[in-house]
């Protein structure tokens, strides 16, 4: 796909650039029509045993059927919608390169995460351009030299320092969810008081980005002014995001939201009209 790509989503118009920079417009109040984004679960099967793993996945997991994954992303324009493709370990499900090339072909932007003990495949991926963007967890030093790798760390689970040797982060909050639950809960908020308090030391040395959840921990908004905040923050979840659990066929906003439907009752386009509306309603409740 070449960049820059261009769209519109009702009355937002989105430019996306390959080194990930997303630029919105519009008029008013923002109204999409379908998600820009998706998070997309594919499998629960991994080995790692990770004791803070959020969805509890194990070796002997079962996958996501995904040529009904393709089903339900089939519904969406083909204009260049963004896919974080994880799990458990996407690596392992045996129909994963059919999914990247099918989604390819439906212009869909596939980004993957993956364990620095499954990132063998990495080169396969980007040699077939079926991935922009990969997403490495576990690792201790910056052991892949594409540009388009960024190194993923918990605050809360990993020290900060553990940082300290990579250019390109994006940091991820402590999810209380799962294994996460059994965690020491007194050592998880010393860790993410070091996070909240040691942070802006990296700020100018590396390129650092967050997910919702670590900017609502760590208090990322401090640090910016009304202004540079409507530029850097990309929306509350539900907003142009949401979820999808290709491994029990639910749909959510976010992957940490409880409310979840099945998507045997609606589409991906309705639930995510009704959710924004809802969140919008809230919001300004």
């Amino acid at each position: 796909m070449k960049f820059p790509i261009q769209y519109k989503n009702g009355n937002v118009k989105i430019t996306l650039h390959s080194d990930g920079t997303k630029i919105r417009t519009f008029t008013g109040e923002p109204m999409p029509e379908f998600p820009e984004s998706i998070d997309l679960k594919i499998t629960n099967k991994c080995d790692i045993n990770c004791p803070y793993c959020h969805e509890s996945s194990l070796p002997g997991a079962r996958g996501g059927n995904i040529y009904r994954i393709i089903q339900e992303l089939e519904t969406l324009p083909p204009v260049g919608i963004e896919l974080a493709i994880g799990g458990g370990n996407p690596g392992s499900h045996p129909d994963l390169i059919f999914l990247l090339e099918t989604l390819k072909k439906r212009n869909f932007i596939c980004n993957i995460t993956l364990h620095r003990e499954h990132a063998w495949r990495i080169e396969d991926f980007i040699l077939q351009d079926l991935v922009h963007g990969i997403g490495i967890s576990g690792a201790k030093v910056p052991e892949f030299l594409w540009n388009n790798v960024i190194y993923h760390f918990i605050a809360g689970i990993n020290n900060i320092e553990d940082i300290e040797p990579f250019k390109k982060i994006l940091v991820l909050g402590f999810k209380n969810l799962g294994r996460g639950k059994k965690c020491n809960q007194e050592k998880i908020k010393k860790n993410l008081d070091r996070w909240y308090k040691y942070i802006p030391m990296y700020f100018k040395e590396k390129i650092i980005s967050f997910d919702n959840l670590a900017i609502e921990q760590l208090g990322i908004k401090r640090f910016f002014t009304d202004e540079g905040w409507k530029y850097f923050y990309m929306g509350d979840d539900g907003q142009f995001s949401m979820y999808i659990d290709g491994v029990r066929g639910e749909f959510a906003i976010s992957s940490t939201s409880k409310k979840r439907v099945s998507w045997n009752e609606t589409s991906i386009i309705n639930f995510f009209q009704k959710e924004f509306l809802w969140t919008k309603n809230l919001k300004n409740f």
